[in-house]
């Protein structure tokens, strides 16, 4: 989407663009957040027993909003989304 190659390249360019935050999904090693005067790296546990990862970006991104919309910061948020998608990928 943005031709750049790293998580961290990809987030800079959105940001650049006027994104306020940015999360780039990164599987089974968590995510990378960037916006908010915060940027950084947030692994999830890993996926004891992992049966099959269909919906597990479906429960990411409605974990990640719910917990913004109840005045979670963005960094919780994220760490909430990583542990949703794990409890799916892991169910």
């Amino acid at each position: 989407m943005t031709g750049r190659t790293t998580a961290e390249e990809c987030a800079k360019a959105l940001r650049d663009l006027g994104v306020e935050i940015v999360i780039v999904k990164l599987g089974p090693q968590g995510c990378y957040v960037h916006g908010k005067g915060c940027s950084g790296f947030l692994t999830t546990s890993p996926a004891a027993g992992k049966v099959n990862t269909t919906g597990a970006g479906d429960a990411f991104c409605g974990t990640l909003l719910a917990k913004c919309l109840q005045g979670v910061d963005i960094i919780g948020a994220a760490l909430s989304a990583n542990e949703s998608a794990r409890r799916v990928v892991c169910s």
